[in-house]
């Protein structure tokens, strides 16, 4: 993963700054596979994504901020087919998961 998103910065990053403007850190994420709307719903969520990448507002993205908040969401997020997966597991042939059997089965700080 790391490789693919760095070759994806730096494919966008034409002066070599190590540095993305908006447009181009928009255009890395859909090359990435982001669905970022032409709408305003999409420009919301892509202020979402800048305020994460850009607190300071300085109006670009560096490669570490860019590194981070992928690392982050790929980490954060299990595919809707991961956690039906786990939930068959632990429900065995029940269609419900009880507290009892959360406590019985994961680790102690979950």
């Amino acid at each position: 993963l790391a490789i693919e998103v760095s070759k994806s910065f730096f494919h966008f990053d034409k002066s070599r700054s190590r540095r993305l403007e908006p447009k181009e850190f928009k255009a890395c994420l859909v090359s990435l596979g982001y669905n970022i709307r032409d709408d305003r719903q999409g420009e919301a969520d892509f202020q979402r994504i800048m305020s994460i990448v850009d607190p300071n507002h300085s109006g670009y993205i560096t490669f570490d901020a860019f590194l981070d908040f992928m690392t982050r969401e790929t980490t954060d997020t299990d595919t809707a087919e991961q956690v039906m997966q786990s939930f068959k597991i632990l429900a065995g042939d029940k269609a419900y998961i009880t507290a009892e059997i959360l406590r019985r089965e994961l680790p102690p700080d979950q």
